[in-house]
Formats: structure tokens, C-alpha cells, sequence
């Protein structure tokens, strides 16, 4: 691909290109790992880890909000869906989800472990809440079938939720998912979500998602 002269690169290797500086973070996006690749190239595609003496930075920091009486978020949305999607494609993610593919497999585990690395980190210093979230939901309905959601990306977040609660049950868990999702609400408050963020107006009725 040839690439724009702007494009900058996040810590995932995620191409991001501007239309304008007012298009803030709706961005292009540039996927490192799309079209025809091999098993071996998503095991050896580099996934970001946590830099040496971030615990006691982000524990001195945490202290020092506690001591003002404000409490603390671990911010890390884009928790596993975004990120594979972004890597591979969307099409490419969702075609390899439906037939098992291992490179589905392994994308996500890999996301997964780094995410449960975070999730770790975020409770060790003190979080008292961990936000997490993936967009499954579009304006009109969710983005994927229950069940396919639930076959890949349900464990996995779970998987992160119970590392956090492993070492503070009492921390708060945040999700965050734009759209409609109301077809995932239960499966959500099973594996732990205790704060949904945002009830989206446009297509999702307050009161309907209180009651449930």
C-alpha cells in the first residue's frame, strides 16, 4: 500500500491517516496485517508490552489522585475486538471468525493476553475502576450474531475481568460499546460489567436498559 505522508503509527502498528485536523480520532485506518498471511506471521506480529517500573509509576500516580479524594480509571478501551479488527480488517477478522480459522484464534488470544496483562497492571496500582470496551454495536443493531460473539469474544473478555477481580474483587469494571447492544446486555453483566457506557439515545431506549 502507499501510504500518506501524515500517517502516524500507535503502539499496536495500527496505520492512522487524517482527512483534516478536525476529523480528531475518526481517522482512516491501515492494517498491518491485512490481506493473504500466514499463521506463523500473526504469532511473529509484535504486540506491545508494559515498559520496566510502569506498576510504580502508575502507583504513585494513583496515590496521589486517592489523596485528593478522586478516584481512579484504568482507561484501556479497544479492549480485543477493535484492536484484532484494526490489525487484520474487519472483513478479514469476520470471514476467519466464521470459517476457524487459527489466525482468528491466535490474533485474538495474543490481544487477549496483552489486555490481561493491563487489566493487571491497572488493579495493582489501584484502579478503582477498569474500563474496558469494543464497538458491537451499530446504530440499527449489533454488529455480529450473539452466538458468534459469544463463541469468540465473550471468553476472552471474561478472561480479563477475572484477572482484574483476582486481585481487587471490589474494583469497578466499565464497558464502553456505541450502538445498539441490547441483544448482548445479560451475557455482559455475566462476565462481570458493572458500568455501560454510553445508553445510546438514537437507538437504545434508557428505561428498557435500566429494567433489564
Amino acid at each position: 500500500e502507499e501510504l500518506p505522508e501524515d500517517i502516524t503509527f500507535d503502539g499496536w502498528g495500527i496505520g492512522h491517516a487524517k482527512g483534516s485536523a478536525a476529523a480528531m480520532h475518526m481517522t482512516r485506518l491501515h492494517h498491518p496485517l491485512v490481506g493473504d498471511v500466514t499463521l506463523e506471521e500473526v504469532q511473529n506480529y509484535p504486540m506491545p508490552g508494559i515498559p520496566a517500573g510502569d506498576l510504580e509509576r502508575i502507583t504513585t500516580e494513583t496515590a496521589a489522585w486517592h489523596e485528593k479524594g478522586i478516584a481512579v480509571i484504568g482507561y484501556m478501551a479497544q479492549t480485543i475486538w477493535e484492536t484484532a479488527w484494526c490489525i487484520r480488517s474487519m472483513e478479514e477478522l469476520m470471514m476467519e471468525m466464521m470459517d476457524d480459522d487459527e489466525n482468528a484464534v491466535c490474533l485474538l488470544d495474543r490481544i487477549t493476553e496483552v489486555s490481561i496483562a493491563r487489566a493487571e497492571l491497572y488493579t495493582k496500582a489501584g484502579a478503582d475502576i477498569v474500563h474496558l470496551g469494543d464497538d458491537i454495536g451499530t446504530q440499527h443493531g449489533a454488529m455480529m450474531g450473539l452466538e458468534l460473539w459469544r463463541e469468540w469474544l465473550k471468553p476472552r473478555l471474561k478472561k480479563v475481568i477475572d484477572a482484574a477481580k483476582a486481585i481487587n474483587p471490589d474494583v469497578l469494571i466499565s464497558y464502553h460499546s456505541c450502538g445498539d447492544i441490547r441483544i448482548f446486555l445479560e451475557d455482559l453483566v455475566e462476565v462481570g460489567i458493572e458500568v455501560l457506557n454510553p445508553i445510546q439515545p438514537e437507538c437504545m431506549d434508557f428505561q428498557e436498559v435500566y429494567d433489564r
